[in-house]
């Protein structure tokens, strides 16, 4: 799709006030003949570049002898009435997409335990350096009727399931009905959801699952926020480090938003569909429940439309 600019209505209001000629495809065509008789022998390429100069300079010239900046200004003038216009419109859809992009929208806090964690923040990634602190003050304060300390500032809920071949590295909390599965791999820095499933050979490292998130297959999630039953397909991961080892940006089509953290994998919000095999990177941001099969989805924020991008 071709996007008009205002620098580009000018050019072309430009050459249509001075150079008219220049717009006529026939002046093309004729320039492709003369190639052609050259190729053909018919003449030489100095005479073809003695007519091409001699064209070049006659309209020259005439262009400086006319005097009709006041009508390219009237072009301009017009022109750029709508273009301020659009700037605006593009301004209140940044704000929009911005504020899809916030706690908010992205998740019902209802939905977790973790909820005061996201207090007097506006994007979800803010929370991330704050899991670890807020699981141990939020573990000392849970009832013991209900949840059982193991080892060093490891909480699981009494109803949860935890697998004797589990690994549960602290801080850790693991809420009511969750279920934690053979040789899942909990590093630390965690808060599971209630009715959430880690499965099998999954790894979790500083991140928040709200209650009935699915990640039960071979995946890899790290540093990120998975909202009310989202879901991750068998494979999927999150990729929470840049390979040039840059600070992680989240790109929008209206720009790129800073975060100034080295590590930063995903935020899906609720109901979140995520394929068998994808591979989120750094810093993407998946408001609304698609599905991405089977793909890179980079840095890119999703919000009511698709953004699909191969790796590079």
């Amino acid at each position: 799709m071709i996007t008009p600019t205002l620098l580009g209505e000018m050019i072309y209001d430009v050459v249509l006030n001075s150079i008219r000629s220049l717009l006529n495809p026939e002046l093309t065509a004729s320039w492709e003949k003369g190639l052609n008789y050259v190729a053909e022998g018919e003449i030489t390429s100095d005479e073809y570049m003695t007519k091409l100069d001699h064209f070049i300079v006659s309209r020259t010239n005439g262009v400086l002898g006319l005097n009709n900046q006041y009508q390219l200004r009237s072009c301009y003038d017009r022109a750029a009435a709508f273009y301020k216009k659009r700037n605006q419109r593009q301004s209140i859809e940044r704000k929009e997409r911005m504020k899809e992009m916030t706690v908010k929208e992205m998740y019902t806090l209802e939905e977790t335990i973790a909820k005061d964690i996201f207090e007097g923040v506006t994007y979800p990634w803010e929370v991330l350096p704050k899991i670890s602190s807020f699981i141990l003050e939020l573990g000392a304060s849970l009832p013991e009727e209900e949840y059982e300390k193991r080892g060093e500032n490891v909480w699981v809920a009494r109803s949860a399931k935890v697998a004797p071949t589990a690994f549960i590295g602290g801080p850790a909390i693991i809420g009511k009905d969750a279920e934690v599965r053979h040789c899942a791999f909990i590093r630390g820095n965690a808060i599971v959801g209630e009715g959430a499933v880690v499965g099998n050979s999954t790894e979790l490292k500083n991140v928040v699952l709200f209650n009935k998130v699915q990640v039960p297959h071979y995946n890899y999630v790290g540093d990120s926020i998975l909202g009310y039953k989202s879901h991750m397909g068998a494979g999927s991961i999150t990729s929470n480090v840049k390979s040039d080892k840059k600070l992680v940006v989240v790109k929008t089509p209206e720009g790129n938003i800073e975060t100034g953290m080295k590590k930063f994998g995903a935020m899906l919000g609720d109901h979140v569909e995520v394929g068998c095999g994808t591979i989120l990177n750094p810093g993407s941001v998946v408001r609304t429940a698609y599905q991405y099969l089977s793909t890179f989805f980079g840095e890119r924020i999703c919000a009511g439309r698709k953004y699909l991008q191969m790796c590079r």
